[in-house]
């Protein structure tokens, strides 16, 4: 399912949907994981100034948010793309 896109003033968000817990072909129990939004932070007037914020809820009181500049948006992409052909 494709990500739900939020535009305003301040950015734009991208929310990736929960995945729910499934069973594997070996009947393996695979836990779900919490929605991921995305959020493009534009509070800055130079766009190698902007940053890219990720958050995920990890309980019901917590989540885990990290925020990266563009640079480091390019090797994460690098990153996930040679994880993901490795598998």
């Amino acid at each position: 399912m494709p990500a739900r896109i939020n535009r305003d003033a301040s950015g734009t968000s991208y929310t990736i949907e929960a995945s729910p817990t499934v069973k594997s072909p070996g009947g393996t129990q695979l836990p779900g994981m919490a929605a991921l939004v995305v959020w493009w932070a534009r509070r800055f007037k130079s766009r190698s100034q902007e940053t890219l914020i990720i958050r995920q809820e990890s309980q019901t009181d917590r989540a885990d948010v990290i925020e990266i500049t563009l640079g480091q948006v390019y090797d994460l992409i690098d990153a996930l793309n040679k994880a993901v052909e490795r598998t």
